[in-house]
C-alpha cells in the first residue's frame, strides 16, 4: 500500500524516477503498526515449528519501519527514510516532521504520508481493548454518533509530497497549499475526558500561534472521529470551546466516516481532505445521523465551501494529541 500510494503521489506532484535517481528526496512514514499479520505469522512460524523454521530474511519485514524502507527501495530514494511511530495520530506527526526540516533547511523535498494495514490480528486486538465497534450495526462505528461504541477498522496509505517554496517554483510545481503551523500534546489515558480537551486545546493554540492566525480565520475543520467512545467526546468537546458559536456553519471534514479508522492513514486523508475540499469548493457528504452533535452542521449532501486556512486535529486512543494548520493556495 504504501509504495502504491507513493507513487500516486510522485505522479500527481510531478516527480519522475529519473528525478529521484539524480535527487536527494526524504521519507517520512508514519504507522501505528507495521505489518502486524507479518509480525505474528514471523513469531507464530518459530513457536509451532520450533526456531530454527524462522527464516532470517522474513525477519526484515517484521520491523516497524519496513515500509519505510521498501518504499524508498522501490522508488530508489537517495535521502533519509524516516519511520514515525506514535499511534494513530503518527500520519499527522509524519507531515510535522517533514515540514520542520523543511522549515528549518535540512531539506528540500519530502515524501510524507502514514499508512496501516487490517489484519485479523489488530481488528481482534481492538475489539479485546474496546477500542473498536463489537456490533455489526453501523450506527455503532458512527463517528459522533450517539449509539456509538467503537470504530470500524480500516486500512490505506496516504502520502504528501513537500517542498519549500524556492524548490517548487524550480520545478514548476502547482502548489495546492502549505503548512503553517503545528502542535502536539499528549494526556495520560487515565485522566478525565476534561484533562484530554485542555490538551487538546493547547495543542490547538500551538498550532494556530506558529501559524500567526487566530481561530477566526480557521475556514474549515478537519477531525479524527472514528466512533470512538472517549476520542470522539473530546474532540467534540475542544471543538466547541475554540469555535463556539462559529460550529454549525463551519465546514467540517471527518474522513473516517467513508473509510473506518486506517490508524496512521487517517491523518493524510485529513490533510488531502482539506486540500481537495479547498481546491474544489466542495465538502464530501456525511451519511450518519450524529445524535447529540447536531450542532457540528454535518450534512449528507455534498455542500460547498471556500476558505483559505484549515485546522486538523487528530486524538490518539493512547491519549496523544496533534494538530497543523494549513494555508490553501489559488
Amino acid at each position: 500500500m504504501a509504495v502504491s500510494a507513493s507513487k500516486l503521489a510522485f505522479e500527481a506532484a510531478g516527480i519522475t524516477p529519473e528525478f529521484c535517481a539524480s535527487n536527494e528526496v526524504d521519507l517520512a512514514l508514519g504507522t501505528m503498526f507495521g505489518s502486524v499479520k507479518t509480525i505474528t505469522q514471523f513469531d507464530r512460524k518459530a513457536q509451532v515449528s520450533g526456531p530454527k523454521y524462522a527464516m532470517p530474511l522474513e525477519f526484515a519485514n517484521t520491523v516497524i519501519n519496513a515500509a519505510a524502507g521498501q518504499t524508498a527501495i522501490w522508488h530508489n530514494l537517495r535521502g533519509t527514510p524516516m519511520t514515525i511511530s506514535a499511534g494513530t495520530i503518527s500520519g499527522l506527526r509524519a507531515i510535522e516532521y517533514a515540514a520542520r526540516q523543511i522549515a528549518t533547511g535540512k531539506s528540500a523535498l519530502y515524501l510524507a504520508g502514514g499508512v496501516d494495514e487490517h489484519c485479523f490480528e489488530s481488528s481482534w486486538a481492538f475489539r479485546q481493548s474496546g477500542h473498536a465497534s463489537d456490533s455489526a450495526d453501523a450506527r455503532s462505528v458512527q463517528p459522533f454518533g450517539k449509539e456509538r461504541r467503537g470504530f470500524a477498522p480500516g486500512e490505506g496509505a496516504g502520502f504528501l509530497v513537500l517542498e519549500s517554496a524556492e524548490r517548487a517554483r524550480q520545478r514548476g510545481a502547482t502548489s495546492l497549499g502549505s503548512v503553517l503551523g503545528w502542535g502536539s500534546g499528549y494526556a495520560p489515558v487515565g485522566e478525565s475526558v476534561e484533562q484530554h480537551v485542555l490538551t487538546a486545546g493547547r495543542t490547538i493554540s500551538a498550532a494556530l500561534a506558529m501559524a500567526g492566525c487566530h481561530q477566526e480565520e480557521i475556514g474549515y475543520v478537519g477531525v479524527s472521529a472514528c466512533g470512538s467512545i472517549k476520542g470522539d467526546e473530546i474532540e467534540l468537546q475542544v471543538l466547541r470551546k475554540v469555535f463556539g458559536e462559529r460550529l454549525g456553519s463551519l465546514p467540517v471534514g471527518v474522513p473516517a466516516e467513508t473509510h473506518g479508522n486506517p490508524l496512521a492513514a487517517l491523518g493524510c486523508f485529513q490533510a488531502i481532505e482539506a486540500l481537495e475540499s479547498g481546491r474544489q469548493g466542495t465538502l464530501p457528504p456525511f451519511r450518519g445521523a450524529l445524535g447529540g452533535a447536531s450542532d457540528l452542521g454535518l450534512s449528507d449532501g455534498v455542500g460547498s465551501c471556500a476558505f483559505t486556512k484549515a485546522l486538523l486535529l487528530s486524538v490518539g486512543l493512547d491519549g496523544s494529541v496533534a494538530s497543523l494548520v494549513l494555508g490553501m493556495n489559488g
